[in-house]
């Protein structure tokens, strides 16, 4: 007998949406060749990569046997990738005036993590939303206080997607939410695109409502996932650091 083929699903799975967001990612770290900063590439481009990295954390948390070993290894990358981190941007070995966006999203995923264990264990609409919103403050307070990238939205948006992904989740609420949170209520800065002579702004948090967008095709699979393929996820944002500081200082020297 022949065996049956599995059908792809339509859509986008997980590998497909952290490709993107590396290439988001690493295309935003990539201004630093240029000298005109008049328009913050990096702050964009993170918040649309980050987006995605945080959907699939929910994702993640949802179907994880092991959160403890996810946890390390957050840990562990979110250690090594300061070094190359404060090289590029910073100019050195170590400086803790910028923490780098593993930080962000190692805080998202102990907060997600916090959320989770008292939503299943109280079973309460009220009470988890209510811990969704002190969880999200206390941790956006910590991102602040540490200096961690994307750290006036990046835990917010952790509770948002946590939210829609767990206790209520429709395309309409996480759309609402993020329109009317994310870029109206938090935009300072801002992003001018000239068209037939008028300029329009575009506040940077929509790149975040884009990226949002881009998850609905997301089709439930993971993708390829050997082990090999799991530590490069971890191994890719570090190394591009490192590579594009080696570029910036021997290679364009």
């Amino acid at each position: 007998m022949k065996e049956k083929k599995t059908r792809k699903k339509p859509g986008l799975n997980a590998f497909v949406l952290r490709i993107i967001a590396f290439l988001a990612m690493t295309v935003g770290c990539a201004q630093v060749f240029t000298d005109n900063h008049e328009v913050d590439w990096k702050t964009y481009l993170f918040y649309f990569s980050y987006t995605i990295f945080v959907f699939l954390m929910v994702e993640g948390i949802k179907h994880s046997q092991d959160r403890w070993a996810y946890l390390r290894r957050l840990v562990v990358f979110a250690v090594i990738s300061e070094i190359p981190g404060d090289l590029l941007f910073c100019g050195k070995v170590w400086d803790t005036s910028q923490q780098s966006i593993m930080l962000t999203l190692l805080i998202a995923f102990i907060i997600m993590n916090a959320i989770d264990f008292i939503r299943i264990r109280v079973n309460n609409m009220v009470i988890t939303f209510a811990t969704i919103i002190i969880l999200c403050w206390a941790g956006t307070v910590a991102c602040k206080y540490l200096n961690c990238e994307l750290a006036d939205f990046g835990i917010i948006i952790a509770g948002i997607l946590y939210l829609c992904g767990n206790v209520t989740y429709t395309r309409t609420l996480q759309l609402v939410c993020f329109a009317v949170i994310v870029i109206y209520v938090t935009a300072d800065n801002y992003l001018n695109i000239l068209v037939d002579g008028f300029y329009y702004t575009v506040p940077d948090k929509f790149f975040a409502l884009l990226a949002v967008i881009l998850t609905w095709l997301y089709n439930g699979e993971r993708g390829p996932n050997k082990l090999a393929i799991k530590v490069a996820y971890y191994v890719y944002f570090p190394l591009m650091l490192l590579i594009l500081y080696l570029i910036k200082t021997y290679a364009l020297a």
